[in-house]
């Protein structure tokens, strides 16, 4: 096996010669989160995310093919982490082996060895697992037949052979017995597992190839958080493409990539840019419209059987969200408007890469051209980052595209199409006229709610709960009881089918900052919502909700937007990261307002510091005890689902670290 340490790190010693502490190796690297070990192990041989839960569950998740093994069982298992290696595997596979200590009998319940989609599922209660089962069985030798047998070697082999060209899926547990149910019994004492994945590792990056030469040679330091956002990103950056997160999004999101890639620029090389959009655009649909996700591997095949295609691997794609198709010529503008005119200067002047970026434009101006909100597409509840209905608020014309993608994308295709040497007339012309329409359409999604609604609504929440919530919600209302006598201006979450408002303040202000093109008073409003502390805002001592429901006129709101809900009560690393690189970028427009913008900068720093290693994960629950706001780990304590240790767009924080510094 090659060690090899943190890219970044071993290029910042061979360009500066700075004497770092010697970092554990970024080949294999370990975390600990929610009750949780995540363990990544990533070198040419192999390339697995092993997940821990030590009462209940143990996934090896392998991104070759969105593939994994999901093991859910009864007793206590404890890695032993030095143990973890890969080895040699056969027929271009991969083989990793990890030892485990078993403090009494444990007997796995259910073991799956799938699509990574399937172990999902099965995870949320959702049988998805034997519906897959019986359309392999119906589509006869082509399907993937089950094994389960001891060995002679006092273990048990438990897998999948499929005929063709993919070799063994295979897990092997030594030592184990089978039950007379088929149950894997566990001994106490040490236990050996080896996994084999018939897929082979997707290649990674070189540090001269994903990092700018500026970021390499002026970022002299590297503390703990900029360590970890680096192997993470490293970890889901192959060549082909940007995996959206470990472990439940281990392949391609077309939303994922582009915002990720236009946080991510002030670090990348113009080759990884390059081909993150070049990973969008081959993904593109006829008519233009961006690839929300891929289905791969065991995943696809199980589309494939679906519509009675019989068993294959070909990808499927769907293009089921409409913000996506918005944020593709956002991230062209972007690069533009940072002086990465060489990276768009030659994805226009490649044929094929010009053609789908115009496909697209017209695919979104013709979207923008009916002169009415961008509504979810037929028959889809989602449409948006928040990717679900509830956390839409019910809503089916989002806020994000709505009040702030929109118009910022007919801004950006302005700046795309009049550079070209022979700009499409017909389509730049249309751009100009839906400006004023979509400006309209952006200033409908502001309310203003008067004293004596902010003090009822206020009122209307604290009566929902009780105990230490109602406590600390009462200090929190305390400490700030100025605002109750004051109106509040923000912009809803969502217009329902009638167009009625969804009355949900959140964060996505964070696109107008980053992408927009704002006049002073939006720049104004925007920073009034920032300014305001929970539970008349945004803001916590742990960083900024996603949304606050308190204000909705819909009481079941409290909930679906609430406590430990995914898109509701909680802080994403993400939007934390995109508001800075926003205001950041506002200090430069508007260097009036630069004493407000840089507090609320400060505010999120200080809180991303509070929180510590939270701060790199996906996202993070904010919660009341009796002394206010606390915060912990997402996907415990009854939560709605539970949070990727990675996430590509959380990896960002070393770009807002080296924008910070520049700016200075």
């Amino acid at each position: 096996m090659r060690i090899r340490y943190p890219r970044l790190l071993v290029a910042l010693l061979f360009l500066t010669s700075i004497g770092f502490a010697e970092p554990e190796s970024s080949a294999r690297f370990f975390s600990e989160e929610g009750g949780q070990t995540n363990a990544f192990l990533d070198n040419t041989e192999a390339q697995v995310h092993i997940l821990l839960r030590p009462e209940g569950r143990l996934v090896f998740a392998f991104p070759s093919e969105n593939s994994g093994i999901g093991l859910w069982f009864t007793g206590h298992l404890e890695m032993i982490q030095t143990s973890l290696r890969s080895l040699p595997a056969k027929a271009g596979g991969q083989e990793v082996e990890v030892h485990f200590r078993v403090d009494s009998p444990t007997t796995v319940d259910t073991t799956l060895l799938d699509s990574i989609r399937v172990l999902r599922d099965e995870n949320a209660g959702v049988k998805t697992a034997q519906e897959v089962e019986n359309a392999r069985a119906q589509a006869g030798p082509s399907g993937w037949a089950l094994i389960s047998k001891e060995s002679k070697d006092g273990g048990v082999l438990l897998g999948r052979e499929q005929p063709g060209d993919f070799g063994d899926f295979e897990l092997e547990v030594r030592p184990a017995t089978l039950s007379e149910g088929g149950q894997t019994i566990l001994a106490k004492g040490d236990v050996v597992m080896r996994v084999r994945c018939p897929f082979p590792p997707m290649v990674g990056y070189s540090p001269p190839e994903i990092y700018s030469p500026q970021f390499l040679t002026t970022d002299r330091t590297a503390d703990q958080r900029t360590i970890n956002s680096l192997r993470a990103l490293e970890f889901l950056a192959r060549r082909e493409k940007l995996m959206a997160g470990s472990w439940r999004f281990l392949t391609y999101f077309g939303r994922d990539t582009l915002i990720s890639a236009a946080m991510l620029e002030p670090i990348l090389s113009d080759a990884a840019l390059s081909a993150a959009v070049k990973s969008v655009l081959v993904r593109l649909s006829p008519t233009g419209m961006v690839a929300h996700e891929e289905d791969i591997g065991p995943w696809a095949e199980w589309r494939h059987l679906q519509a009675g295609e019989g068993a294959t691997l070909q990808p499927v794609y769907d293009y089921k969200m409409i913000d996506d198709d918005l944020l593709l010529p956002l991230l062209l503008a972007k690069l533009k408007e940072n002086g990465r005119y060489e990276v768009v200067k030659a994805l226009m002047g490649e044929p094929e890469t010009r053609d789908a970026i115009l496909r697209n434009a017209r695919y979104v101006v013709e979207r923008l051209g009916t002169k009415k909100p961008l509504r979810l597409n037929p028959g889809e509840s989602t449409g948006d980052w928040r990717d679900s209905h509830e956390g839409l608020g019910g809503g089916v014309y989002p806020a994000s595209v709505n009040a702030a993608l929109a118009l910022a994308a007919l801004d950006a295709l302005d700046e795309l199409l009049s550079g070209l040497e022979a700009p499409p007339k017909d389509l730049l012309a249309t751009v100009k006229r839906l400006h004023p329409v979509w400006k309209q359409i952006e200033n409908d999604y502001w309310v203003t709610l008067s004293p004596d609604q902010v003090r009822s609504r206020v009122a209307n929440f604290e009566r929902t709960l009780s105990g230490p919530r109602k406590m600390g919600f009462q200090k929190l209302v305390a400490e700030h009881k100025e605002l109750l006598d004051q109106p509040f201006r923000f912009p809803v979450l969502s217009k329902s089918d009638d167009l009625s408002p969804v009355v949900v303040a959140h964060s996505d202000v964070a696109f107008s900052l980053f992408y927009g093109h704002l006049e002073q008073s939006e720049l104004e409003d925007i920073l009034t919502l920032l300014e305001r502390p929970f539970p008349f805002g945004l803001k916590t001592p742990g960083g900024y909700v996603v949304a606050n429901p308190i204000f909705s006129t819909k009481s079941e709101h409290y909930k679906s937007l609430g406590f430990g809900q995914y898109h509701g009560l909680v802080v994403w690393s993400w939007p934390s990261a995109m508001l800075q690189l926003g205001l950041m970028r506002q200090i430069e427009e508007y260097p009036s307002l630069k004493g407000r913008l840089q507090k609320v900068l400060a505010d999120i720093s200080q809180s991303e510091q509070r929180v510590g290693p939270l701060a790199t994960s996906e996202l993070w629950a904010i919660d009341l005890d009796e002394n206010g706001v606390i915060w912990r780990a997402y996907g415990t304590k009854g939560d709605q689902t539970e949070s990727n240790a990675l996430q590509l767009w959380s990896t960002v924080y070393p770009a807002v670290e080296h924008v910070r510094k520049t700016m200075k």
